[in-house]
């Protein structure tokens, strides 16, 4: 991350607990790059991959991971999205890891139905009138960019 945030001169962003990567950090690419964002991680990394015409391959996301992966990207996947911008800033990308060795880890084999019994919270939100016309006002005087951090996103 430290790597992408340096390439494309944006604000480096720390990963939050569990080592996630938080969703402003591939925005932020995107806003550099010029691209429109999209909802989601990985379809908004999988977006900028595409964009400088490298392949998505499913290693990318952690969505089809036993787990249920939660939506996050791999380190693998930062790593095509590092030579996205490599691409779009006129360098030569760099190889992937030709091999890639995972633990002999084995989910359980009922991982799915252990994952459908989890119990689930529902969240109440508190409608705002007017809220979404206040932020594309607030999107279009700043043009799209944080007064305070200078960041550009628009999530």
């Amino acid at each position: 991350m430290t790597e992408i945030s340096q390439l494309l001169g944006i604000p480096e962003i720390a990963p939050t607990v569990g080592s996630s990567i938080p969703s402003i950090f591939f925005t932020s690419i995107a806003a550099e790059m010029g691209i429109h964002t999209v909802h989601g991680m990985p379809a908004m990394a999988r977006k900028i991959i595409e964009n400088s015409h490298l392949e998505w391959h499913d290693e990318f996301s952690s969505e089809l991971a036993p787990s249920g992966g939660g939506g996050t990207v791999t380190a693998l996947g930062l790593l095509q999205v590092k030579n996205a911008i490599l691409i779009w800033q006129g360098m030569a990308p760099e190889p992937l890891p030709i091999e890639i060795t995972f633990e002999e880890w084995k989910p359980d084999e009922n991982w799915e139905e252990i994952r459908s019994s989890l119990s689930k919270d529902i969240q109440e939100v508190t409608v705002r009138p007017g809220a979404g016309a206040f932020r594309e006002l607030v999107l279009s005087e700043y043009d799209n960019q944080c007064v305070v951090t200078g960041i550009r996103a628009i999530e």
